[in-house]
């Protein structure tokens, strides 16, 4: 039987995490076998920890990013979760639970308090705070380790009892000690579950973006490992893994894919990347991945329409007719191609007028096209917002190398 340990004080894995310098990356001499699960599926973030780095949603925003997220995921974006704190948090969750669209599930902090607003919005999931690392338990939670995985068991016991699923966030996963706390928290919690009959999933949250893609990465950082790790040591299956990233050193997607390819079944992200600090794997991009890990692309819709819902500044151009050389899915127009110049006067007027500083085209509008005149009307009336490009190139001449300059069509500027 596994047992917690205690240890006087925490254990910071400091030979991984050194205060000093870059934490070093390790490998093993063997890598993990991929091990991608018979169906893998996607769930969202966006109204949680999207939430935490912009500023609120209103629920008429929340309501048509749900609707969104429905079409854009179809039944691939299995799940949504919100907070349930505030007034506006239960009025979000009761709109969207009157919509087709992704299960709306809650989050939580482990307290019994957090469960009773809960209760109340009538879900059937709910996602638990369960802090992994001693970075967490010691130094942010001022708690042991056996004080911990005891509210951590209470909680999840109430949440049973209440009628819910839990789904048990194992915060700083990749900081943590895996074999003298995380192992035998998962068994205790996964034994609460056997007896109740209910199943007890496990969101593996690399929280501060440290996790490694590579099938030869250490533990605890490596992904392929750390997965396994719950799948083959722990026995959790693999429909009650789901793995959550964050884009810290730029691995995000990655990682979040490679979670998918060695035994994670759920994939957790959000509308544009848009999470805590840098940001979690963007949902779009998790859909990419979905269609070409599986070829299946039956009930999704890609579309712009999302990133207008989303505010001011976030245009994705997800369609390869959009007027931007080489952007969106296929080929896109070339930059003296553009047959919809329309749209750029519409884009600045909007950002300008939701408070842009500054529009910057990063675009060469060398050759005149149809539209250039209201272009150049947009541009006139925010002359003090607007920045569009100009290039330099140099030209081996029998004279020498001269400087050409490249500039935007006078009809313009």
């Amino acid at each position: 039987m596994r047992v917690v340990v205690d240890p006087a004080a925490p254990n910071l894995l400091r030979e991984d995490f050194p205060y000093s310098r870059i934490p070093p990356i390790r490998f093993e001499g063997d890598g993990v076998p991929q091990a991608l699960p018979r169906k893998i599926w996607i769930t969202d973030t966006t109204f949680r920890d999207g939430q935490q780095a912009r500023a609120p949603y209103t629920v008429e925003q929340i309501v048509h990013l749900y609707d969104l997220l429905a079409e854009l995921g179809g039944p691939v974006i299995r799940q949504t979760e919100l907070f349930a704190y505030t007034p506006v948090d239960r009025e979000a969750i009761a709109a969207c639970q009157q919509r087709p669209g992704p299960e709306v599930t809650t989050w939580m902090r482990a307290s019994l308090d957090d469960l009773r607003a809960v209760r109340e919005t009538g879900v059937n999931e709910t996602g638990i705070l369960v802090s992994a690392s001693d970075y967490h338990i010691y130094l942010k939670m001022n708690r042991t380790r056996r004080q911990a995985a005891e509210d951590y068991a209470n909680v999840v016991r109430a949440v049973i009892d209440a009628g819910l699923r839990p789904r048990c966030h194992l915060e700083d996963l990749t900081r943590a000690d895996l074999d003298g706390f995380v192992a035998p928290l998962v068994t205790s919690l996964q034994e609460l579950g056997r007896k109740a009959r209910v199943p007890v999933k496990f969101r593996l949250c690399d929280t501060m973006g440290f996790g490694l893609p590579w099938p030869e990465a250490s533990l605890p950082r490596g992904v392929p490992r750390l997965v396994r790790f719950f799948t083959h040591t722990l026995g959790v299956k693999p429909e009650h893994l789901e793995w959550h990233g964050h884009n810290d050193f730029h691995r995000g997607e990655v990682n979040t894919v490679a979670a998918w390819l060695y035994g994670c079944a759920a994939a957790n992200g959000s509308l544009f990347g848009f999470g805590e600090r840098t940001g979690n794997p963007p949902l779009e991009a998790l859909v990419i991945d979905y269609v070409g890990l599986t070829g299946d692309n039956a009930g999704l819709e890609f579309r712009s329409e999302a990133a207008e819902a989303a505010g001011p500044g976030v245009a994705r151009l997800l369609r390869g007719d959009d007027d931007r050389a080489g952007a969106g899915f296929g080929h896109g127009p070339s930059l003296d191609q553009r047959k919809a110049e329309p749209r750029l006067k519409g884009i600045v007027q909007r950002l300008v007028n939701a408070g842009a500083k500054a529009v910057v085209f990063d675009l060469l509008f060398a050759a005149q096209a149809d539209g250039d005149e209201g272009l150049r009307a947009a541009l006139d009336k925010f002359r003090d917002h607007v920045v569009i490009g100009s290039n330099f190139s140099l030209v081996e001449t029998d004279s020498g190398t001269l400087t050409r300059v490249a500039a935007p069509n006078l009809t313009l500027i």
